[in-house]
């Protein structure tokens, strides 16, 4: 009986094993598929969006977008902004090339150099890059007196991690069932084994 079950656990440990990295795919698919990018509502039609670590940009709604770094130029992505009645203000990182040693050049964000932006919300006109002099000096700046900055964050971090948790859970749960079943089985085993014993050892004396 003993064989029997071995060989009947040993037959169903390629299924087991499949689930699991099938629940493990889960997570970096979802993550190569866009799961870190998002799209942030920050009022009147107006939204960040993120399309990768370089590309976090200020557009209209069913409309082009407004600043946006491109390739070729300084200007990075969008690291905080703030919003007034009648501009957006932002803060953006700049961009610079990196060369590898087989010569292949990116892009990649230039943490050291910041740039401000200032978006008439009538007109929809942009304003800058500017300085952080040139920035602190313009009349719209100067009449908010102390700026309060916001980063934009993807607004459904609650649902990824929700989910997240969900699939560890599941992919847990898949781990303990055959232990708990192997546990079951030794339990079961030495059960059986004991009367045998006593048996053997009665007959003995």
């Amino acid at each position: 009986m003993k064989p029997d079950i071995y060989r009947s656990m040993i037959s169903r440990k390629p299924r087991w094993r499949s689930l699991l990295w099938l629940l493990l795919l889960v997570v970096p698919a979802g993550q190569a598929s866009g799961w870190n990018d998002f799209v942030l509502d920050i009022g009147e039609g107006y939204h960040i969006s993120k399309m990768s670590s370089l590309e976090v940009c200020i557009g209209k709604e069913h409309g082009p977008l407004i600043l946006c770094g491109s390739k070729g130029s300084n200007i990075g992505p969008v690291d905080a902004y703030i919003v007034t009645p009648d501009h957006i203000i932002s803060r953006n990182l700049g961009r610079k090339p990196k060369t590898y040693d087989d010569g292949y050049v990116i892009d990649t964000v230039d943490t050291e150099v910041q740039h401000y932006f200032v978006i008439d919300k009538r007109t929809e006109m942009l304003r800058g890059p500017f300085t952080q002099i040139e920035f602190q000096q313009r009349a719209e700046v100067a009449a908010l007196g102390t700026l309060i900055w916001e980063s934009p964050t993807n607004p459904d971090t609650g649902l990824l991690i929700g989910l997240v948790a969900f699939v560890l859970s599941v992919v847990l749960f898949v781990l303990a069932v055959p232990v708990i079943v192997v546990l079951l089985l030794v339990s079961w085993l030495k059960r059986l084994r004991a009367p045998q014993s006593m048996q053997a050892s009665i007959s003995n004396s």
